[in-house]
């Protein structure tokens, strides 16, 4: 349960970062569509994940 914990903390700051930078950079999120939006879930996943267990 503790792994679930520590997903769902690493996904809400994942989305967190999104939102914040789709405010501030508008335009380039509406550019990203299907496997664009995908490359950039997984930067920022990779990004966030820094010092987790991920």
């Amino acid at each position: 349960m503790q792994d679930d914990r520590a997903f769902e903390e690493l996904l809400a700051k994942v989305i967190d970062f999104m939102n914040r930078e789709a405010l501030t950079f508008p335009k380039m999120y509406t550019g990203l569509l299907g496997s664009k939006l995908e490359d950039k879930v997984v930067e920022v996943l990779q990004q966030c994940a820094v010092g987790t267990m991920f």
